[in-house]
């Protein structure tokens, strides 16, 4: 029973809250954006700990469910809607579609097999169409087709290495999307790997947050 009374004396009081104390607080929680990024994993994984008892998730391919179980008992759920990857898995051609290529390819339009292949860029269509032999019987330029100059090269370059898309760029240009991808090729001007391929974002949507306005008193 001594032991266990000097134990207790030993341990030492937790310090009083401080009026700067709740200051930080108040300031962390108004940026909190900003002020999560400056935390290390550690003390994130303890911030959670004490706010969050556990987050229970049902998925499936392309949609995250989340609800967060709050330590004051509070239950909050997150969809998360995830965009298809770019995995060689993903983006293979299934002979269904190889099919529907072969017979669009030859005289549809551009619009028709961009609608067709709603999940294809034109440049990825194109290539697939040539790897099959396919030609086309449709005209791929413009009849106002005219050589490039020195003045479309120079903007050509300019806007390849942006964040334009490609069919802004030949809207600009007034050429067809085939047009600026081979004059870029041929100027060996190459775009940015995260703007020909950029990573899939999911889609947050937060719900039943107004729990969180009466609860957080």
């Amino acid at each position: 029973m001594k032991a266990e009374i000097r134990d207790v004396q030993q341990t030492p009081l937790p310090a009083a809250v401080t009026v700067a104390d709740i200051n930080r607080v108040q300031h962390f929680l108004e940026n909190l954006e900003d002020e999560w990024q400056k935390l290390s994993s550690r003390l994130r994984n303890r911030l959670l700990k004490l706010l969050v008892d556990r987050v229970e998730i049902v998925h499936d391919r392309s949609h995250i469910q989340a609800t967060v179980i709050w330590k004051m008992g509070f239950r909050q759920r997150i969809d998360i809607d995830w965009a298809r990857g770019y995995s060689a898995q993903e983006w293979r051609w299934t002979n269904e579609q190889d099919n529907l290529l072969r017979l669009l390819w030859p005289t549809s339009t551009k619009e028709v097999l961009l609608t067709a292949f709603s999940d294809r860029n034109w440049r990825g269509i194109a290539s697939r169409a040539r790897n099959l032999g396919l030609t086309r019987k449709v005209r791929l330029y413009p009849p106002s087709w005219q050589p490039w100059t020195a003045k479309d090269d120079a903007r050509l370059a300019e806007l390849y290495t942006t964040e334009a898309s490609v069919e802004a760029i030949a809207s600009e240009l007034g050429r067809s999307l085939q047009a600026v991808s081979s004059r870029a090729c041929f100027l060996k001007i190459r775009r940015p790997k995260e703007l020909t391929f950029p990573p899939p974002k999911p889609v947050w949507e937060v719900l039943n947050l107004y729990g969180l306005e009466t609860a957080s008193p």
